[in-house]
């Protein structure tokens, strides 16, 4: 479950009405049984090695009468072996499977569930009023292929992957979230069930619950842990994973949610790239507003010279394709002279460079901090950002209450490393930079860059160039990789030239919008602006160009 994240109530109370709605779904012990037995075992990454800790199916009885007789069920079982098993292997749609999909579809959009999720979603301005636009949304969505596998054609799609499960090149399965296609697979052989993970407030699951995480090997390959609702309508899964899906743009969403008794984190993630144009839109005025950024060329100078070259996962070591420290010149009596340069600066020397190290904040680097937000808060760039979020409903009118979210987001120290006391925070990650484990965590910031390269406690290996882009002296967002202080950053991405005040503002609206992966257009960049949270505050954020800007 996702750490730190709050129960989203919104999203909880139209899935509770789907719930409700769902007058398709089955009874336990009455319309199926299942048979729990043993708890599921560990499983090593990549292993397809499980010991069997249910001797017997899972499922006992399901009256496949019923499951016949209801329209959405008998037509969504008609899908089930249109799909090629392995990723690589081009689908094939023949006009047969075009019309099951539009049966099942017209099926699905005539029940209650469905027509509840449409109401919402165009009340959200998210879907099209007309059933006919939407069902056409709905094809577009969840039967559009698409290449999961980049070696192939396109060998994959949503319906696929969520309720009918793949195997990635043979290897490992991903997906299969259905549970029935979990009892047809066991019917014929196919799948073996090897046992539960229970619920984290219980020891064990009851035998009526309709959530449920197993363990089960299908057609020779391991599924390590696998999550299912059970008994519920075809209807309601794909009301409730279309409704999360179209209620973000992010890359990933991850939405807790309370539905019935249950607890859970609905997953989302979303294949192919969609800018978000909303987010796009207020970041041009931040960018078009940051009357702070330096100018390249003017007011310093970068020699990217060699493009980086890819190191082994976890290694220390990386072969350095330059000779040169990366910034040749920049202005620093311009930095002085900028009161929110000049304030960030004398924040970079306030904290242990290592996670397991308590920080100790004293009372004069409390002052710094409060004298930096209050020069940034004075910003045209945050002023814009602050309206924003008052706009969204994300921050207080008042600028002495934004102030202090903006420290509880920024300031507040956590544990990064459970071993030690309180050891990070969001500032350090993001800008400053950590290390743990002889890696380099976080350090995305341009200002920090050039100071410890200065220092000669960075040194510059290369960088990932943009394929669409000669000169990546002139770029204003870079991917880099480097080593600070003996430690290696394989790949580390930073805007350059930009303001404190621009990042900042970037990366709270982000946050405060609980947008975690989401791409944006911003000027001449196409990137995705990634933040992770660490309880009520920032774990992590950077940007990251994307792979159409890129070639390593």
């Amino acid at each position: 479950m996702a750490r730190g994240q709050g129960v989203n109530q919104e999203l909880s109370v139209i899935l509770n009405q789907l719930w409700a709605a769902d007058e398709n779904r089955l009874k336990p012990g009455k319309d199926y049984t299942i048979r729990l037995q043993g708890k599921a075992g560990y499983v090593a990454p990549g292993s397809n090695n499980a010991r069997d800790r249910a001797s017997l199916p899972l499922f006992t009885y399901v009256n496949e009468e019923r499951l016949k007789s209801i329209k959405t069920y008998d037509t969504f079982i008609s899908l089930l072996d249109n799909y090629e098993m392995s990723t690589g292997v081009s689908e094939t749609v023949t006009p047969e499977e075009v019309a099951e999909n539009n049966r099942f579809l017209d099926a699905v959009l005539g029940t209650k569930v469905m027509k509840l999720a449409h109401q919402y979603l165009v009340g959200k301005k998210q879907a099209r009023p007309d059933p006919k636009e939407f069902k056409t949304q709905l094809y577009d969505i969840w039967f559009q292929l698409y290449n999961r596998d980049r070696s192939s054609g396109a060998d994959s799609c949503g319906f696929e992957h969520v309720f009918v499960g793949e195997t990635k090149c043979g290897k490992e399965i991903m997906g299969l979230h259905n549970w029935i296609q979990f009892y047809l697979q066991e019917k014929h052989n196919h799948v073996d069930y090897k046992g539960y993970k229970a619920r984290d407030n219980k020891d064990t699951p009851d035998e009526d619950d309709h959530v449920l995480s197993l363990q089960f090997s299908w057609k020779g390959l391991v599924k390590p842990v696998g999550s299912s609702f059970i008994g519920v309508s075809p209807e309601f899964e794909f009301a409730v994973y279309t409704i999360v899906f179209m209620m973000s743009q992010d890359k990933v969403t991850s939405a807790i949610v309370r539905v019935d008794e249950y607890q859970l984190e609905v997953v989302v993630c979303r294949h192919g790239r969609q800018i978000n144009h909303e987010l796009s839109e207020i970041l041009a005025q931040l960018w078009s507003a940051d009357e702070n950024r330096l100018k390249s060329g003017k007011d310093y100078v970068i020699c990217p010279q060699g493009k980086a070259v890819c190191g082994a996962p976890g290694s220390s070591n990386a072969r350095d394709k330059v000779s040169a420290p990366l910034f040749t010149y920049v202005n620093e009596e311009r930095l002085k002279s900028i009161k929110t340069y000049a304030l960030f600066i004398s924040l970079l020397d306030n904290y242990e460079r290592s996670t397991g190290v308590a920080e100790i904040v004293t009372a004069e680097e409390v002052r710094e901090n409060h004298l930096f937000l209050d020069a940034i808060l004075d910003t045209k760039v945050m002023k814009l950002a602050h309206q924003y979020l008052i706009d969204q409903r994300k921050a207080s009118p008042d600028p002495k209450r934004f102030k202090t979210q903006l420290y509880d987001i920024w300031f507040q120290l956590y544990n990064r490393d459970s071993s030690s006391g309180a050891d990070s925070c969001g500032f350090e990650h993001v800008f400053v930079g950590e290390t743990r484990s002889k890696q380099v965590i976080g350090f995305h910031n341009w200002i920090q860059f050039y100071l410890q390269e200065k220092q000669n406690h960075v040194n510059y290996k290369g960088y990932k160039a943009r394929s669409n882009k000669h000169r990546p002296e002139e770029d204003q967002l870079l991917t880099l990789q480097f080593s600070w202080k003996g430690h290696l950053k394989p790949v580390g991405s930073s805007f350059i030239g930009v303001s404190p005040e621009f990042e900042f503002a970037v990366y709270t609206i982000c946050f405060l919008m609980s947008h975690t992966h989401t791409v944006v257009k911003v000027d001449e960049y196409e990137l995705e602006i990634v933040v992770y949270r660490s309880g009520g505050c920032i774990g992590s954020s950077y940007p990251k160009l994307l792979s159409n800007n890129n070639t390593m």
